[in-house]
């Protein structure tokens, strides 16, 4: 009996460890099944924290490269616009170009021939030659012709300024060239006359006052003498005293035009005589009116002006 009750004992103590055991394990498998959610957990929080991490890469990748398409399309649009412009400027280049060609060819005028013996052929007064070019050039700044033995013979306009004639033609088109100006503060009947005209150093350009260069040669200076200035209704001729070579700056000589007593005048006179690269024997009174003829030089004198003076002696 004894051993009975020992062996239930031990049976008993056998199924209670055996429980123990088995709590135990179902305990340990409760924990790796927690620990396995907590890591499923960890695993889906860091799949997540990835995912938005690779989605604001994937934003800033792809807004940094709208951006630089954006960029690059300003580049294309800009380039094209200026493309655009420079051709529009090319094309209008080209007709101030055609312009300036045609109105200098145009403005060489043929001096009429008053001393022809042709009955037929009438004689033109200098009013009606003024008031041809004014219709022809639809222009009623013209105010005069200007003659240095049919070298230069070409019609001169006056404004209200010394700029608007730099840049456009007799029929008030732009103009690379210009054309043959008198300074707007003078008159016929001023003590001294100024008239401007540009000059190029490209060939294909061939401007009235070009022709000027020529008085850097004594030789063309000593057979070129007199100037002819039609205005209003009659001839004004100068003898060419001075062949000048001036600064492009406002205070030259030849642009003291303000003098109020006629010994000022002599002496202004004198200086641009005095100032010629050729020297010549004419006399000057206080009583005198000149002329000076002005443009621009290139080659040696580059940046430099030529002026060609002349004293008037029409009324002597």
């Amino acid at each position: 009996m004894a051993n009975k009750k020992k062996n239930i004992k031990k049976k008993k103590s056998t199924t209670k460890k055996r429980k123990t055991t088995n709590s135990k394990k179902k305990t340990t498998v409760q924990k790796s099944k927690v620990s396995n959610n907590t890591n499923k957990t960890s695993k889906n929080k860091s799949n997540k924290n990835s995912e938005i991490k690779n989605k604001k890469t994937d934003k800033v990748i792809k807004e940094k490269s709208n951006k630089r398409e954006l960029i690059f399309n300003i580049i294309i649009a800009v380039l094209v616009i200026v493309v655009i412009i420079s051709f529009y400027f090319l094309i209008q280049k080209r007709k101030e170009e055609e312009i300036t060609i045609k109105e200098i060819d145009e403005s060489k005028l043929v001096k009429p021939d008053n001393n022809s013996t042709d009955i037929d052929i009438p004689k033109k007064t200098v009013k009606e030659e003024i008031a041809e070019l004014k219709t022809k050039y639809n222009n009623n700044d013209v105010i005069g012709i200007l003659n240095i033995d049919n070298e230069i013979y070409t019609p001169v306009v006056q404004t209200k300024d010394n700029q608007y004639y730099l840049k456009y033609s007799l029929s008030k088109k732009r103009s690379v060239i210009g054309s043959t100006f008198m300074d707007y503060r003078l008159n016929k009947d001023s003590k001294q006359i100024n008239i401007y005209g540009h000059n190029h150093s490209n060939k294909k350009y061939n401007p009235p006052f070009k022709t000027l260069e020529n008085y850097l040669k004594k030789a063309y200076f000593e057979e070129h003498r007199y100037i002819e200035f039609k205005v209003d209704n009659e001839i004004q001729k100068y003898e060419i005293f001075s062949i000048v070579i001036g600064e492009k700056v406002g205070t030259e000589e030849h642009m003291n035009i303000k003098y109020t007593k006629n010994s000022d005048w002599l002496k202004h006179f004198n200086r641009l005589k005095n100032r010629s690269i050729f020297k010549t024997d004419t006399k000057l009174t206080e009583n005198d009116k000149i002329i000076v003829l002005q443009t621009c030089l290139f080659g040696k004198y580059k940046g430099k002006l030529m002026l060609v003076i002349g004293k008037r002696v029409d009324n002597e």
